[in-house]
């Protein structure tokens, strides 16, 4: 099960081209992250969301993954300092 890595609002769910969900949820000051190559997405768009809450499932595959992004704003952070 994947989970949100902190509270914020989920701001989109689409797809990517092998029909897996892209998840991307706004955070405060201008935050936001990313989670793809999910399934079983367990939350909807304009949801209020809390650290830890169930977002969805990593889809299965020959190698199962999850791609995970920290971005200000537009830019990408090195996710490393917020994962404890």
């Amino acid at each position: 099960m994947v989970v949100a890595a902190a509270n914020g609002e989920v701001a989109l769910i689409s797809r990517s081209t092998d029909q897996t969900a892209i998840l991307l949820i706004r955070h405060a000051d201008a935050y936001y992250t990313v989670y793809a190559n999910l399934t079983d997405v367990a939350v909807e768009r304009g949801e209020q969301i809390a650290r830890g809450q169930p977002l969805g499932a990593i889809a299965g595959g020959d190698k199962e993954f999850l791609h995970f992004e920290i971005r200000k704003g537009t830019e990408s952070t090195d996710p490393m300092p917020y994962i404890s």
